[in-house]
Parts: structure tokens; C-alpha cells; sequence
């Protein structure tokens, strides 16, 4: 332990039944333990003489942050060098540890990864439990450690050898405490997945829905070969429905709209700031005078991301690319035009301009009546979206509060509380 850590330590109020360790205050019946001491084993190359399924690490940012890591690729190079990884097996790729990922693999059948991937497993689960590893690699204590090697291993290139690694030293509780704790988080995951689940399915009623609303309008499927279709520019739609131009879909105002730059966006505050970016919410502001006074809703458009977002509350818009639309309230329900601008192929350009390109979209026009309905029924789908979004947050905050009271002993779990 380092005298920087020793004062800290001097100066904790320990509860009862913990003590003082290298990683800190722990439970009296835990141990800390280098992971090289027995604990782990580095796999072997082996020479691939199979034809398996090639996987690869990717999508994921930070060390640890995901099991969803090993995706099926397809090559045609020759790939005797690559190394077979089992059920059981951790891998991860040693120079990509700041844009990697590193998990455990449960496929049933071998696969193979990239002969630069250190692959590697638990010597005996009966010390330590495969899950309460993978878990305790995504603990931020550890998680920092890592990065700090990985840091000091060169000034260009991030690296972690499997050395590294074995070096780490991790506090172990009795095995039964291990399992349950790996169980719990892994309860945690498995519901968070679930819900993920739930919200891909629900996109895809939501896009069925709205080719189907945008194609018969708002009747029952048993009357949608009765509705008289004609053919247009934008795909057969119901004859009694007119089609404009998006310049007939919004109001030309002239309000001038304050911006925030994405440095300097606040994570606490008064007003959301709004901007071209995925999130909902990018950040806050709390100065007034930069809060759009304009009239409401209206609808985001991002120049460059080609996302809309519909906006019915003081906001202030964010960043260069984020452009405010006025619905044209003459001929448009404000949320029908962001569903039917949602329903736009606006083809990708990079990150370039595309408000010429959408300016030149043709826009189904409903009578209003119809509208209305067709805004309801995908308002619903979106506010069942919401809900699933608010539930996988809030099993995100669950985990990382579990995460960290229970892998540092903080939290007990009831048969394990005092030691026992």
C-alpha cells in the first residue's frame, strides 16, 4: 500500500467488522488477491484446424461495459493463426483496451478470435466465480486501475499484456459470497437486457405502424384493402389525401434563436438544451435570455444527423447543425409533421448539410381529422417507448449503485451480513 493510501486510510472510521486493506476498507472474511496467483490462466495458442465462427470486439466503449461483446464476422483470410475460444473463456483485445471490451464467452460452441486477442480463463471456479469476475471488471475501481496501466504502457498506443492483468490484485470474498453477489448483478443485467429487448421490439411496431398509417391511414387492417389508393411521388397513400412540399409544411419565421456550445453545456439546470445529437436531452443552461421565446411546439432538425426531435416546452438549442422548424398549423397537426418527417428516407451525406436535401421531401397532407388520430396512435407507441427507456435507467442506476456497495462490501446480502 502506498503512503498516500496508508493516510487515507488512518483517517477511516472503519465499521465493524471490516479492516484495512491494500484496496481499502473490506469485510474482516475477505481476502485481496493478485489475480496471477493461481487464480487465472492464459489459453495456449491453439492452432485452428476447425471451421468456426470468427468474433470479434466491438461497439463498445471502455474496458468493461458489456458481456453483448463477441459478434459473428465473416472473412475469407486464412485463419490458422486464429485463436478458438470456449465456453468459460475471457478474451480481449490488449491495444484496444480504450475502445474494447472484455468479457466472458458463453456460446456453447468454440469460436475463434484474432491471433492479437489475449484469451484467457479462471483456474478453478471453485475460488473464484467466472461471473463475479466479469462483474468485478466492471467495477470503476478496477476499471481505473486498468486504465491507468494500460496509460503508462506508451504515449501513442494503450496497452494491457495479459502481465498487466495478472498483476491486478481484487478483493475475494468466501466463494458462496462471490456466487451470490455475481448472481444478483447478473439478476440486475438479464432484466436491463429484457427491457433493451423490449424497446427493439417496440421500434419495429412503431416503424410497421407508421408504414402502414402513412400507407391506408387510420382504419382497422380488416378495412385496409377497401381504402381507394393512388400512386405518388412519396409511394400510394389514400386518394382523398393531398401531397405538398416540405416548404408548405412549415412557417418561415423569423425568431431569432440563441445556441449553446457543446463545451459548454452544463450537466445541471434550469432549462434542457436541445440539440442534433441522439440523447433526448444533451445538457442544461440557466441563463433565460438564451431560452427560445418562440411560439410551441416545434421541431428539432439536425443538419447534419438528419434526427427530428419534437419540442413542446422552453428549451435552449445546443450546438452548430441544430435547426427549429415552425409547423405550418394552416395545413399540419404539429405532431403528425414530426411523425411524417420521421418517415423520411433522407439519404445520408456524411457529415454534411441536408436541409437542401429535405427541403426538396414531398410530405403526405391527411385531412386534419386524420391527422390527429394517426399522431395519437404513435404517441402511444412513444409513450410505451418512454417508459421502457426510463425502466432500463433505471436498472443501469441499480447495477452500478449494486456494483459498487457490493464489491466493496458494503452491501451485505442477508446471509452473508456480519461474516457468517
Amino acid at each position: 500500500m502506498d503512503e498516500m493510501k496508508k493516510q487515507e486510510c488512518k483517517n477511516i472510521d472503519l465499521p465493524e467488522g471490516f479492516k484495512i486493506t491494500e484496496l481499502g476498507p473490506l469485510p474482516e472474511d475477505w481476502q485481496v488477491v493478485r489475480l496471477g496467483d493461481e487464480l487465472i490462466e492464459q489459453k495456449q495458442k491453439n492452432r485452428n484446424e476447425q471451421s468456426l465462427p470468427v468474433y470479434t470486439i466491438s461497439n463498445v466503449y471502455g474496458f468493461i461495459l458489456s458481456d453483448e461483446f463477441f459478434e459473428k464476422q465473416v472473412y475469407s483470410r486464412n485463419l490458422t493463426n486464429y485463436k478458438i475460444v470456449e465456453k468459460g473463456d475471457f478474451a480481449y483485445n490488449p491495444y484496444r483496451v480504450n475502445v474494447g471490451s472484455l468479457a466472458l464467452f458463453r456460446g456453447d460452441n468454440p469460436g475463434l478470435v484474432s491471433p492479437a486477442y489475449t484469451v484467457f480463463r479462471v483456474r478453478s471456479s471453485d475460488r473464484l466465480d467466472p461471473d463475479f469476475l466479469l462483474m468485478l471488471f466492471k467495477s470503476s475501481s478496477l476499471r481505473s486501475e486498468i486504465d491507468r496501466v494500460a496509460m503508462s504502457r506508451g504515449s501513442v498506443r494503450r496497452s494491457l499484456a495479459y502481465k498487466d492483468l495478472s498483476d491486478f490484485h481484487i478483493p475475494l470474498p468466501p466463494l458462496p459470497e462471490k456466487r451470490a453477489i455475481a448472481h444478483v448483478l447478473r439478476t440486475v443485467q438479464r432484466a436491463k437486457e429484457a427491457t433493451e429487448r423490449v424497446i427493439q421490439a417496440t421500434q419495429e411496431l412503431k416503424k410497421s405502424l407508421m408504414r402502414y398509417l402513412f400507407t391506408y391511414g387510420p382504419v382497422p387492417i380488416s378495412e385496409a384493402g377497401k381504402v381507394p389508393l393512388k400512386e405518388t411521388g412519396i409511394g400510394s397513400v389514400p386518394e382523398h389525401w393531398a401531397v405538398v412540399g416540405f416548404e408548405g409544411s412549415i412557417m418561415n419565421r423569423k425568431i431569432r434563436v440563441s445556441k449553446v456550445k457543446k463545451r459548454d453545456y452544463k450537466s445541471k439546470g434550469r432549462f434542457p438544451i436541445i440539440d442534433q445529437g441522439q440523447s433526448s436531452v444533451a445538457g442544461y443552461w440557466d441563463d433565460v435570455k438564451d431560452v427560445y421565446h418562440g411560439p410551441l411546439p416545434v421541431i428539432i432538425f439536425g443538419d447534419h444527423t438528419r434526427l427530428f426531435k419534437f419540442v413542446d416546452m422552453p428549451f435552449v438549442c445546443g450546438g452548430d447543425g441544430a435547426r427549429v422548424l415552425h409547423p405550418n398549423t394552416d395545413n399540419f397537426d404539429p405532431a403528425f409533421l414530426f411523425f411524417a418527417l420521421l418517415n423520411l428516407d433522407i439519404p445520408n451525406r456524411g457529415y454534411n448539410r441536408h436541409f437542401g436535401v429535405l427541403r426538396e421531401q414531398k410530405l403526405p397532407l391527411p385531412p386534419l381529422h386524420e391527422q390527429q388520430t394517426i399522431a395519437s396512435i404513435l404517441e402511444l407507441v412513444d409513450s410505451k417507448l418512454q417508459a421502457e427507456e426510463n425502466k432500463k435507467q433505471a436498472f443501469v442506476a441499480l447495477f452500478n449503485t449494486l456494483l459498487l456497495n457490493l464489491m466493496e462490501g458494503k452491501i451485505r446480502l442477508p446471509e452473508f451480513a456480519g461474516g457468517d
